[in-house]
């Protein structure tokens, strides 16, 4: 598919704060009239940040080379294994190219305010996604993990996503996910994006995030 993107003047009227869908999957928290171009789409493991990721590469927001089937970039996932390494991110940032890029990580929750404080000049969009804690403890499970650990894993996760957005979503961008509900109906998540980012959409893009629509939740999604 031809991920090309071509602008448009953005839809967020100046002075707007908050942007939801009719169906309640989403939500945008922003500090400013216009989301910056580069996101950052972090959640807890097993908790459906693959999906959201792959409708934003679908809009057109670069998020790496050399993606795996869970969509993240290794060179920044390197950056974070196994804690933060302020070089290495650095060193990544000052390679980005594109126009709009960003990455896709669980682990980045653990780190937000590292990452805040070195992307500041580019102040960048949150993408939080959020599950039930007990379904993405149960995605590891099945896959042979700890159920108990798992649990507990997952909810310090959204409960620092919950920290960073309390204490910063006056002065900074956010988009909140519900991925159950986005996994049934993407389409409209992608528009909203699209109409943030000032993209226009073709009905190509459109078909594709319709079509990879899992409903389950089950899997990751290719592209």
């Amino acid at each position: 598919m031809d991920n090309k993107v071509e602008f448009l003047k953005s839809g967020l009227e100046s002075g707007i704060d908050e942007i939801s869908s009719k169906e309640k999957s989403f939500i945008f928290s922003l500090a400013s009239d216009k989301l910056e171009c580069q996101v950052i789409i972090t959640g807890s493991s097993r908790g459906g940040t693959s999906l959201i990721a792959v409708i934003f590469r679908v809009a057109g927001i670069h998020l790496g080379e050399r993606l795996g089937a869970n969509h993240e970039d290794p060179r920044f996932h390197n950056s974070f294994y196994p804690e933060f390494n302020r070089n290495r991110f650095i060193r990544h940032i000052s390679e980005q190219a594109h126009t709009l890029w960003g990455f896709k990580l669980p682990k980045a929750a653990l780190f937000l305010e590292e990452i805040d404080r070195e992307m500041k000049e580019y102040s960048p969009t949150y993408v939080f996604v959020f599950r039930s804690p007990l379904a993405t403890a149960l995605g590891e499970h099945y896959r042979g993990g700890n159920l108990s650990n798992n649990l507990h894993n997952s909810i310090i996760f959204y409960s620092k996503t919950a920290i960073f957005f309390k204490n910063h979503h006056d002065n900074r961008n956010f988009i909140l996910c519900d991925y159950s509900e986005i996994a049934r109906d993407p389409v409209p998540f992608l528009k909203a994006i699209a109409n943030g980012f000032g993209i226009r959409l073709s009905q190509e893009q459109i078909e594709f995030v319709n079509a990879v629509n899992t409903r389950d939740g089950g899997g990751y999604v290719k592209f």
